[in-house]
């Protein structure tokens, strides 16, 4: 169980504390030297064996000092060779030698520099040369730019892999900075590792997480972090220890691991940033975690090191680490296996502000002084003295090892030990105390109320003693099972006419408090509307609301724990309407039937056939007759529909709501006769596919064989959303055919590439409603064809209707419409993007096909008439390239008009027409085509 001891900002808020003396608790600090250091940041050696030891200035320079040599001073060793950025929390940040120095005789250094006004991190290498640092050497290894002058991050550690690993921060600034640590397209908010082992520049390990996505950036190795300031390897484990600086709440220490998300700007720790109920889902929670505002925490940790060192025994394997603001020091012992926290004490309280701590070759701890008090220290050496020894094992009284019907709030007891400051209990729902619910340190007494535990759940429990020798042995591990959970036994309504009875029982014996009596026209909505006392099973609403009231029944026991809902009743108390317009209409309620004069009723057996009345679970189409033109309403009231089993004919069927929401992905298809087909309801003269089915409304479902589903309300309604259906392409949308008329507008899907069985039910329509509607489809139904040429079924209450080709990505074809009359006039009607066309008119057959770009009608043409010379009738085609007025007129050899063949406006397109000379005598005529921008004239022979 991660102890919650809470916290601001960032490293760098310069809080100068008061710079007296330190105040020692479990360890003492030194003074190395008595020197005051300039804005230092770091410390660090160069290699095994190596006396010398480095502090970074945040200035742009490096010092260093022999740690053998007590009479010693701070020399300048390395100066950067160019102004560094060290305003808010820039400047030199990091420092690393080579592994294998001196032999290849490199460091890298981190550092924030301001260019042209664009403030950016580098990582760069430095040659040494005789054990001067040679500041002209500097090979730039990696670049990129900082959004602000903040959250920087800056370490640098080489892995026990020879990985040069780096710590970013999320680049601070505004709000806007915080989702860098979620996007893989920049370097911020990260821990990255290159392989510098190689000529020039660096290399990617091959491992690396992200190396073969091409959108994300290859030099990630963790990211969702929000400052990691101050990163270290345990050289024993070789795990990544990272504190990370939180926001102004939680200030985090993890174990760093290749390819994890830790969760930045989601979480901070293990709370949610933008809402309480946010998806943690692939997210890694802190082994650690304190909050701010604590006396005894701080605002901004400071990420330390596992202590390996030989002069404090009891430090061992202890992750040591401390708070900027705060100057606390705490040592955090961990199982370095399952990383389990089992303490995490304070050791030292500075009265100065903590940047970094470091080590030595002897991985000795040091740190420094920041401020008035600018100077380094070292943990004393420990005493080796008389120390008394640990406490003896604890044995465990109460309750018995396997004990049942315990309290959610036990009193844990055991046996007093001798020589014993305090002890350590510990609750855990397994053996191995890998999932501890209580985890309580410093308890004096010999017993402990373990409060809030969860009902019907064992429980696992140990205690161990501890003095300042240091912890005992865990006791034996003993294990108690709770209570079970109190819970309302069916809760039932009943109808008196102008109120309703709630009554239910309760099975066992169970200590109440009250019952608590819910309502809501949902039950994502129901609210608390009275307390009755703990004697009392029924209560009468004598306020019944308009429409849905579901209602449910908690109990609270003494202990203040409230029981989970009872089961749902409800009450539906309202009416249905016909009205001059079709609806698809249900009934939510237990009826025998609901008649409603004055309207037409259809039902849809395969067919639709008329019906006298509504009956529940069954979806309807209704609409007013009145000869008036007046709606007709019908009171329905009666106990709710709460679970219906509906039997599906194969095909479509028609089927209602129950009285509350009811997700389509939640139906119950016990026997796998559900397809990928939408679920209809009908609105505004359109159907309309949905993801959730509301109460007293009628929809379409497609069974592909027969047989029975369930519906449900579910009592975590509050899920129930707007589904997205998936995708029938998986590279994208198809080509979109828009049918459009005021205001409505029909979408038709057009492809090539063929979709199987499955993803083509996405596409399948139910049988129109008995009203003349806009609507299109194929003559098997489908709102979709990948076929070249498509027979299409349009119908509209009134034309004109438009119609718009909007092209897929990459699409280089396009559409007509072949559009034929009753007396056998074609009319092609080019669709191209960007141009929306109009369909005049109901024609006998409408075909859709898909053309080449270059089939399209580009220009206004006139083909020769066929047969000619003729007798008695010849055909003429001609091609309109955009909607104009168009004249077709026949003369004769005198300049007299003999006939009129066309007159109307036209649509582009390719049409046919048929001039009949029956009533003309043999000879030579012209035909003349005339449009707003073309006119041509050609010679008819008849021959009779």
């Amino acid at each position: 169980m991660r102890k919650s001891i809470r916290f601001i900002s960032v490293v760098f808020s310069i809080v100068i504390f008061g710079a007296g003396g330190v105040k020692g608790q479990e360890v003492s600090l030194q003074k190395v030297m008595p020197q005051d250091l300039d804005r230092p940041v770091g410390v660090e050696y160069s290699h095994e064996g190596s006396s010398m030891v480095y502090i970074l200035s945040r200035s742009g320079y490096i010092e260093r000092f022999d740690k053998n040599d007590p009479e010693g001073t701070f020399q300048r060793w390395f100066e950067l060779p160019l102004n560094v950025f060290f305003g808010a929390e820039g400047g030199l940040l990091g420092l690393t030698f080579h592994p294998d120095y001196p032999e290849n005789n490199s460091f890298f250094v981190y550092f924030i520099y301001d260019d042209n006004d664009q403030i950016k991190s580098r990582v760069s290498r430095f040659r040494v040369n005789d054990g001067v640092a040679d500041e002209d050497s500097e090979e730039i290894i990696l670049e990129f730019n900082q959004p602000a002058s903040n959250h920087n991050g800056g370490a640098l550690e080489f892995g026990p892999d020879g990985y040069l690993y780096i710590s970013s921060g999320d680049g601070g600034g505004d709000r806007s900075s915080r989702d860098n640590s979620q996007d893989l397209t920049n370097l911020l908010g990260a821990i990255l590792r290159i392989d510098i082992n190689t000529d020039e520049g660096y290399l990617i390990p091959p491992d690396n997480p992200l190396i073969d996505d091409p959108d994300a950036m290859g030099e990630i190795f963790a990211w969702g972090l929000r400052n990691p300031w101050r990163i270290s390897f345990d050289p024993v484990t070789d795990h990544l220890w990272v504190g990370d600086v939180g926001p102004q709440s939680w200030e985090m220490i993890h174990i760093v691991e290749n390819g994890k998300n830790y969760g930045w700007p989601i979480i901070a720790g293990s709370e949610c940033q933008s809402s309480s109920d946010c998806d943690k889902t692939g997210l890694e929670l802190p082994i650690f975690e304190y909050e701010h505002g604590a006396e005894d925490t701080g605002r901004s940790i400071t990420g330390g090191y596992v202590y390996r060192g030989s002069a404090n025994p009891s430090l061992y394997g202890k992750y040591i680490y401390g708070d900027y603001v705060s100057g606390r020091i705490w040592a955090l012992e961990v199982d370095h296996d399952t990383w389990e926290v089992f303490s995490n004490t304070e050791i030292y309280h500075a009265n100065f502000n903590i940047p970094s701590f470091g080590i030595d070759s002897d991985l000795e701890v040091y740190t420094i002084g920041w401020g008035d008090d600018s100077i380094l220290y070292r943990f004393e050496p420990e005493e080796n003295g008389d120390d008394p020894e640990p406490p003896s094992k604890v044995a465990l009284v109460s309750p018995e090892d396997g004990a049942t019907d315990v309290s959610v709030d036990p009193v844990l007891s055991w046996d007093q030990q001798a020589q014993c400051t305090g002890y350590r209990v510990q609750v855990s729902t397994n053996a191995d105390f890998t999932s501890t619910v209580v985890d309580q340190s410093d308890v004096e007494q010999t017993q402990y109320e373990a409060s809030g535990l969860s009902y019907e759940t064992t429980y696992f429990w140990r205690v161990r003693a501890s003095n300042e020798a240091g912890d005992g042995e865990w006791s034996a591990v003993w294990s108690f099972t709770t209570l079970d959970e109190p819970a309302i036994g069916n809760l039932e309504l009943t109808d008196n006419g102008d109120s309703v009875e709630l009554s239910w029982s309760v099975p066992g014996a169970v200590d109440i408090a009250e019952f608590r009596i819910y309502r809501g026209p949902t039950v994502s909505e129901m609210k608390l509307m009275e307390s009755v006392p703990a004697g009392t099973q029924q209560y009468t609403d004598t306020d019944l609301p308009d429409g849905a009231a579901l209602y449910a029944v908690t109990l609270l026991d003494i202990s203040g724990v409230e029981s989970n809902f009872s089961n749902v009743v409800s009450f539906y108390n309202s009416s249905v309407m016909a009205t001059q317009n079709w609806k698809l209409v249900s009934i939510p309620v237990d009826h025998e039937g609901v008649e409603i004069p004055g309207s037409t009723l259809f039902g849809f057996d395969r067919v639709y056939r008329s019906e006298p009345v509504l009956k529940p679970g069954k979806g309807y189409w209704l609409k007013s007759i009145n000869s008036e033109g007046e709606s007709e309403q019908v009171e329905v009231r009666g106990a709710g529909l709460e679970q219906n089993a509906l039997s599906l004919n194969s095909g479509w069927n028609m089927v209602g709501g129950l009285i509350d929401k009811v997700a389509v992905s939640s139906i119950s298809d016990p026997l796998g006769i559900l397809t990928t087909a939408p679920v209809y309801s009908y609105s505004d003269g359109a159907y309309q596919e949905v993801t959730v089915l509301e109460p007293a409304a009628g929809y379409w479902v497609y069974a592909e064989e027969e047989g029975a589903i369930d519906l449900e309300i579910s009592s975590d309604i509050s899920v129930v959303k707007e589904q997205t259906q998936p995708a029938a392409f998986e590279d994208g949308e198809p080509d979109r055919i828009v049918f459009s008329r005021e205001g409505q507008e029909f979408t038709f899907r057009a492809s090539d590439s063929a979709l199987d069985h499955d993803r083509q039910y996405r596409y399948l329509m139910p049988p129109r409603a008995p009203g003349n509607i806009l609507d299109i489809r194929t003559a098997q139904g489908f709102r979709f064809s990948d076929r070249s040429s498509e027979l299409l079924e349009l119908t509209s209450p009134d034309y004109p209707v438009g119609v718009e080709f909007m092209p897929a990505a990459g699409s280089d074809h396009v559409y007509r419409l072949i559009a034929e009359e009753e007396n056998g006039t074609i009319a092609h009607i080019n669709l191209m993007p960007g141009q929306k066309q109009s369909i005049n008119k109901e024609y006998e057959k409408l075909t859709l096909e898909r053309i080449h770009r270059d089939e399209a009608i580009l220009e206004t043409s006139i083909d020769p008439n066929y047969p000619n010379p003729f007798n008695p009738a010849t055909t003429i085609r001609y091609r309109i390239a955009q909607q104009t007025e168009v004249v077709m007129d026949v003369y004769d050899v005198a300049g007299r008009r003999v006939a009129r063949l066309v007159n109307s406006v036209q649509q582009p397109g390719a049409y046919t027409v048929q001039f009949d000379g029956s009533g003309l005598a043999s000879g030579v005529y012209f035909l003349r085509l005339q449009t707003s921008d073309f006119a041509d004239v050609q010679k008819l022979t008849l021959i009779k």
